[in-house]
């Protein structure tokens, strides 16, 4: 697991209540894991649960890929991904995935553990440290309300704290989360049981969904756009929203349907998640994803339709000159 050990000055130790820093290293990036894969009482935790709850933002995974591949991805100026000795990522999501998104076999990390502190299990300080990092706004966004209030239900779920006022104010103390109007709206929020909701499980664009689907459709494989893999009769594809915002998910709907026409007598199965703390968000885009596919069906009936008839012009293309050649003529 561990490559090779780091001096203390490789990079800025992380400092987080309930966390001990043990030391730098090199890791192979295929070897962090995304899940628990140990059920640990003491650490409060289930096996098979993903470790990071905060969903992905893929501009921020942009931006770090962007550093690496310019050459500006400077480890000594700031924290780099905490993982346990055991390979546990911890914090720095989007720091693994734009090590993937440019291919890169290596990682720099800090090896840390998390203990018991105040009475508290290292499971609660984790949330706490994750919830500080996220505001930390280095090559990514900073952590918006929306992040503050899905750890709180996180450890509610995880039952580190209570479903009262003074357990849910001292985990956004903790959290940074200054006394005032934010704090008191945040803990209105929290115990507003109209809007109070179940977590709605989170899985990784890398690893833990390849995971369920292997548990849940055992000698099944799965196809990408690039690389279909039929199974008998039957195609599948794993298709996610990235955030609430987005109209098409990272598998097009025409791509769904181009699989179909070269493979006609295969059934095309996508299996899609959303990237969201909302169950509401969830259950709106399952109404919402079947329609979009059928709008796009729709429209390339028209297009073709229009092809077909008479006023159809084609586009007309055009090259730009680009070579010594295109001078002379």
């Amino acid at each position: 697991m561990i490559l090779k050990k780091l001096p203390d000055n490789a990079a800025l130790k992380p400092d987080y209540d309930g966390c001990e820093f043990l030391y730098f290293a090199v890791v192979k990036v295929s070897d962090i894991k995304l899940r628990f894969e140990k059920t640990d009482i003491e650490f409060g935790c289930e096996k098979d649960v993903q470790i990071n709850i905060r969903p992905i933002d893929s501009s921020s995974v942009r931006i770090i890929n962007d550093a690496i591949s310019e050459g500006y991805y400077d480890t000594k100026s700031y924290e780099p991904p905490m993982m346990s000795e055991s390979g546990e990522l911890y914090i720095g999501k989007h720091r693994y995935e734009a090590h993937n998104l440019a291919n890169l076999k290596y990682i720099v990390v800090a090896v840390v553990r998390f203990t018991n502190l105040k009475n508290k299990k290292p499971i609660y300080w984790l949330r706490i440290a994750q919830a500080c990092e996220n505001n930390k706004p280095v090559f990514k966004k900073q952590g918006t309300d929306e992040t503050t209030v899905h750890i709180i239900k996180t450890q509610i779920k995880e039952k580190t704290i209570k479903y009262c006022v003074k357990e849910i104010e001292e985990s956004l103390k903790l959290q940074k989360i200054k006394n005032g109007k934010k704090r008191k709206r945040l803990i209105e929020e929290l115990l507003n049981k109209k809007s109070y909701q179940e977590v709605p499980e989170k899985f990784s664009t890398k690893g833990s969904k390849k995971n369920w689907f292997n548990k849940n459709y055992p000698g099944k494989k799965l196809s990408t756009p690039t690389k279909i893999v039929p199974n008998n009769n039957e195609i599948f594809m794993l298709n996610e929203y990235r955030t609430k915002n987005d109209k098409y998910p990272i598998v097009h709907p025409y791509i769904l349907i181009q699989t179909s026409t070269i493979y006609p007598e295969k059934k095309i199965k996508a299996l899609y998640n959303v990237n969201t703390d909302s169950c509401k968000q969830v259950k709106v885009m399952r109404v919402f994803v079947p329609k979009n596919l059928i709008d796009q069906e729709k429209n390339i009936c028209k297009m073709a339709d229009h092809i077909r008839s008479k006023n159809y012009k084609r586009p007309q293309q055009i090259f730009i000159p680009q070579l010594k050649e295109d001078s002379k003529k």
